[in-house]
């Protein structure tokens, strides 16, 4: 399970952080439902409501900017010995993108206290 204040991949809205989870009823008599509040990082208009127990969406961990480096350097070292660049690998550079950009983005959030 998340918490707030998480940075996650969703497949509905791309990077985002949990904004809240909150519990909803879809009729007034229904038992209330824990949903994450989801707000996305690259549009701040985008946000999504998913169910935390038995959802169809994709949500994951993003992984550390760390670890996206390394994962970027093996490519390096893989290209430098003359080993072809999979499709896998030319996505890892995009992602190195996409994780720095979104952790300026966390850092900025929350120096505004999300």
């Amino acid at each position: 399970m998340f918490q707030k204040k998480d940075v996650i991949f969703s497949d509905a809205i791309g990077v985002c952080y949990v904004e809240d989870i909150v519990k909803l009823a879809a009729q007034k008599n229904a038992v209330p439902v824990a949903y994450y509040v989801l707000r996305s990082l690259t549009d701040k208009k985008k946000n999504s409501y998913i169910p935390v127990e038995n959802h169809k969406s994709l949500l994951r961990p993003l992984i550390s900017l760390e670890e996206a480096q390394k994962l970027l350097q093996e490519t390096w070292e893989k290209e430098k010995r003359g080993e072809e660049a999979d499709s896998q690998d030319k996505l890892l550079q995009e992602a190195l993108y996409i994780v720095e950009r979104a952790q300026k983005l966390l850092e900025e959030l929350k120096s505004k206290d999300m």
